[in-house]
């Protein structure tokens, strides 16, 4: 079985470089974890057909206008496929009975994960690390990075995902 997953696979340098002339604009345009959380669930509001997550971000997915915003989109057709750590309890089991949601449980501690939305859209995040923003570091906000990288990312990041899924399965 994989170990918990401490680093997320390094991005190419083209990636690298993208991302160093981003972030500095994300980090503007994003001045907190509402508008953060608010610009996500506008997102999630217009996918097509799913979400892939690894890891669980409490924040984000505890907070009653996400759970609102994956309620509505999983009765309208969308699929959820998540990968969280086995100990951590979840609004999401409710959703499980659904035949829209598979949640399948890792047995590690997950610090660190990433959703990825229709394919498109790569959303990092990572519970060891603060967030940039100084008017949030101190309150225990954590690293998160959303970016619209089109399929090549995303298509790298869902090869793991369905790594790990086979790994869960034990389908080798």
């Amino acid at each position: 079985m994989t170990e918990a997953i401490s680093i997320l696979t390094p991005l190419g340098t083209l990636d690298k470089i993208i991302s160093s002339i981003l972030l500095p604009l994300q980090i503007a345009l994003s001045s907190s974890q509402k508008e953060y959380f608010n610009g996500l669930n506008r997102i999630i509001k217009e996918s097509y057909w799913g979400i892939h997550m690894v890891g669980y971000d409490t924040s984000y997915m505890e907070n009653e206008q996400t759970q609102k915003t994956f309620e509505e989109r999983i009765r309208e057709g969308m699929h959820l496929e998540a990968i969280i750590p086995q100990e951590t309890s979840t609004y999401l089991e409710s959703l499980e009975n659904s035949d829209r949601v598979n949640i399948m449980r890792h047995p590690s501690q997950l610090s660190s994960g990433f959703t990825i939305i229709d394919g498109m859209h790569t959303i990092l995040w990572d519970s060891s690390r603060k967030t940039v923003n100084p008017f949030e570091r101190n309150n225990g906000v954590i690293w998160r990075m959303g970016r619209y990288a089109g399929p090549k990312v995303a298509n790298h990041y869902l090869e793991y995902f369905d790594r790990l899924k086979e790994e869960l399965s034990g389908n080798k």
